[in-house]
């Protein structure tokens, strides 16, 4: 009966569940015998020393070799310690066959038979082994508590059924897993190539042949979330790269548009709207990093608004928090095009006057600047202000505010990379230097 007690050699085990008929509930100290009294921990830098022809085993598998052995056969080991025996990333129980050497990180358990020793793996792979552990950092089943663990018996020739059928369906799943690997591998190919094509393609021909390669092969290419993060930042690649719609004869060059933004910097500089900043050189041919259409251009991000980043106001000062004004963080930016708050701090009048912060308007683009959140944006819904690790670019007139969001959410991964390096990824204000495609846009 489920719950109800069945004994055997004289050991009450309690019953988890009914069996068939002719099986029995014993717990593993008697349905085994235990051999771990034979066996020696080595040292790695005493096994370096006796490197051998032996397999040396831990609690998850061989792990060195060594010149001599402690046991001849074929015999269950089950790990002893450690974080698999939680996270089971690899068989706690395996068999070890042949003459090698154990440690004191696995069980070393025999049996009457071979088809006894592999049920009990399958048995202990199968089940919930933290009823059974000892430890929280370092978990450990130890002899006492694996000698506890209740076992269903099956009659000797229904265990060596068993394991034959888990073998075969084993090998199923291993044959499926390995097709599987398989066809992921030559669908990540497929993808890589396919994007690649898009964002490389020269002619109007390459792209439509680029986008029909892509349709034909949609679903392949869309069956993972992975895979739609890669597709959309394509798109968003076409679109800074002048790729994604079709160019308009009609519409002003852009060199144009550099102009007007040149005489807007000016005239905000001497109206003191906007801090006066040091020139930039225009953007040499060795520093494209890709052709553009023939009515855009290059021109640094710095040429396109101001930018500025907000500040931190010293911690315990209240007057500084709890006013009317958002205060952004880095990690409140995702990628929205209308971010309206509320922020989830906010700070006063007294902050804004004394604490170098800036108070971004609405339209203004968010870029975060620290750590992990490199390269995240957002455009401003209402007004607010930020702290160190966002920067914060005003658009001059002429420039839409949508387009350098775009062109920013395109560089994520440039962005990340040139952050890489230090402790604290970071940009720095000085990497508005950098180049950004321009376009007539209005």
């Amino acid at each position: 009966m489920r719950g109800g007690l069945d004994v055997s050699d004289g050991l009450a085990v309690d019953a988890p569940y009914s069996l068939p008929n002719g099986w029995q509930w014993t717990n593993f100290g008697a349905a085994c015998i235990n051999r771990d009294s034979e066996r020696i921990p080595v040292r790695s830098a005493d096994r370096a020393l006796r490197q051998g022809e032996y397999d040396y085993y831990g609690a998850s598998g061989a792990i060195d070799k060594i010149d001599d052995y402690l046991f001849d056969g074929e015999l269950l080991l089950i790990g002893e310690d450690g974080a698999n025996l939680v996270l089971r990333s690899t068989p706690i129980a395996f068999i070890a066959s042949g003459r090698f050497w154990v440690n004191n990180h696995a069980h070393v358990i025999d049996s009457l038979s071979s088809a006894a020793l592999r049920y009990l793996a399958v048995y202990v792979n199968s089940i919930d082994l933290k009823p059974y552990l000892t430890g929280i950092a370092q978990p450990k089943l130890n002899q006492k508590r694996l000698n506890s663990i209740p076992v269903p018996i099956p009659p000797e020739a229904e265990q060596g059924r068993i394991v034959a059928k888990v073998d075969e369906l084993m090998q199923l799943c291993d044959d499926l897993e390995a097709r599987e690997q398989a066809r992921h591998h030559v669908t990540t190919r497929l993808r890589a190539s396919s994007l690649d094509a898009l964002t490389t393609a020269e002619t109007d021909d390459n792209l439509h042949a680029a986008w029909s390669r892509i349709h034909t092969n949609w679903e392949a290419l869309t069956d993972h979330p992975d895979c739609i993060d890669a597709l959309r930042q394509t798109i968003l690649k076409l679109a800074v790269r002048g790729k994604l719609v079709a160019q308009d004869p009609d519409d002003p060059d852009a060199h144009r548009l550099f102009r007007e933004l040149v005489a807007e910097r000016k005239r905000l500089t001497s109206e003191k709207a906007i801090r006066r900043r040091a020139t930039l050189p225009p953007v040499e041919l060795d520093e494209q990093p890709f052709q553009l259409p023939s009515t855009w251009t290059w021109v640094r991000l710095d040429d396109i608004g101001d930018w500025g980043a907000g500040a931190t106001p010293k911690r315990g000062e209240s007057r500084y928090y709890g006013g009317p004004h958002d205060w952004f963080k880095s990690g409140e930016l995702s990628d929205s095009p209308a971010l309206s708050g509320p922020s989830d701090e906010t700070v006063t009048d007294d902050a804004l006057a004394e604490c170098s912060l800036r108070l971004n308007g609405v339209g203004d683009v968010l870029v975060a600047m620290y750590g992990a959140t490199i390269g995240r944006t957002a455009i401003l819904a209402t007004e607010g202000t930020t702290n160190q690790a966002v920067c914060a670019c005003t658009c001059f007139s002429g420039f839409y505010n949508e387009f350098l969001f775009l062109l920013v959410r395109s560089w994520r991964k440039e962005l990340v990379q040139m952050g890489a390096g230090g402790a604290q990824p970071n940009i720095s204000r000085e990497d508005r230097a950098e180049p950004g495609p321009a376009a007539a846009v209005r």
